[in-house]
């Protein structure tokens, strides 16, 4: 049975998991692009 507090609490929960998936994409894609950056310097340097 669903109640408001379920609704929110569930709401609350699904915001907090699509939160942390931005953060960690955008944390992977920050270190790819650092170790693209770190391997283009290796070949051209």
């Amino acid at each position: 049975m669903l109640t408001w507090k379920n609704i929110s609490v569930t709401i609350e929960l699904i915001g907090r998991n699509i939160f942390q998936n931005n953060a960690l994409s955008n944390f992977e894609r920050r270190t790819r692009n650092m170790m693209n950056l770190k391997l283009s310097e290796v070949v051209i340097g």
